[in-house]
């Protein structure tokens, strides 16, 4: 990590500031992270990202180490206050459609989802969290959900949304993209072997799905206009490749049974870049012959969100 990215008033603790960003890389720490720091931290978090763009980084959420100008009632209330702001660092404030939405993501058993929220919906769940203030003579009480829809020093807005692996968006825009697993040394062979053991055709032909998949990891942010289909007895392997797949990129897999639940309420799929879909059938219906066709080579796709787009 170059020097000269740090700033002179803490280059002296440049020992301490190493240690407490490889903390919150490798662990999540935010420990030693205080609003002296923070900000010149998430500079070398910037960088990181760009040398490590498969390493997803996420930046430290300021808005809990700065001061709002609120006077609490009492030590109480602004302790709830800065639990929550540390609960909502989870929250995201988007423009979808031109609409103002509330986007929740978190990892269920190990799967990266996302909730969406209308800003009403959003205040109604939160109505229990409110802290009191002193306003002249008077103690009220404030909804904590409104103040950080309010404020944006609490809360980042992005302008839009969008699904890019190059990364290459500004900051104003909020990125599904998260990565791949990080690579660790092994031997890639037994999946070659396999592939090359359940595949009746010509070496050119299995040599085609190989590099096919490889050019989609080695460029995610490019479409290979490209289906892959299988057909066979159940038991001979093919989910093994499919599966393979998910492992490198777990958190933008997703496993379809019906072709219906691409094309009608379909949010699940908002940061999916792998569609696996095992033992399916189609009838060859030309309502969803265009739609399946687009999915494979358009450049971007339809997304509807029940009651928000």
């Amino acid at each position: 990590m170059s020097e000269t990215i740090i700033s002179q008033p803490i280059k002296k603790s440049i020992a301490t500031i190493d240690s407490i960003v490889n903390k919150y890389i490798t662990f999540g720490d935010l420990t030693d992270i205080t609003k002296d720091n923070v900000l010149e931290i998430n500079k070398i978090l910037e960088n990181y990202s760009k040398e490590h763009p498969d390493d997803s980084v996420k930046l430290i959420d300021t808005s809990i180490y700065l001061d709002f100008g609120y006077d609490f009632a009492n030590q109480s209330e602004q302790d709830k206050f800065t639990r929550y702001l540390k609960e909502y660092s989870k929250y995201k404030f988007v423009n979808m459609n031109g609409k103002p939405v509330v986007v929740k993501e978190f990892n269920d058993n190990e799967l990266l989802r996302y909730e969406f929220s209308s800003v009403n919906d959003f205040n109604i769940f939160h109505s229990q969290d409110k802290f009191d203030v002193i306003d002249g003579k008077k103690v009220i009480t404030k909804y904590f959900s409104k103040e950080w829809i309010q404020n944006e020093q609490m809360r980042k807005r992005f302008g839009t949304t969008t699904f890019d692996p190059s990364n290459s968006n500004s900051s104003d825009v909020f990125n599904y993209w998260r990565g791949f697993v990080k690579p660790i040394k092994g031997n890639y062979q037994p999946f070659i072997d396999h592939i090359n053991k359940i595949i009746k055709g010509t070496q050119e032909e299995k040599d085609y799905i190989v590099k096919l998949l490889a050019y989609s990891v080695r460029f995610p942010e490019k479409l290979t206009e490209t289906a892959l289909a299988f057909r066979g007895n159940q038991g001979a392997g093919k989910t093994t490749i499919s599966e393979t797949m998910r492992a490198i990129c777990p958190y933008h897999s997703s496993v379809i049974d019906d072709l219906d639940s691409l094309f009608s309420f379909n949010a699940e799929t908002i940061h999916t870049k792998y569609f696996l879909m095992e033992e399916s059938v189609w009838g060859g219906e030309k309502s969803k012959s265009g739609p399946l066709k687009n999915l494979i080579t358009s450049k971007t796709r339809k997304i509807s969100i029940k009651n928000i787009t």
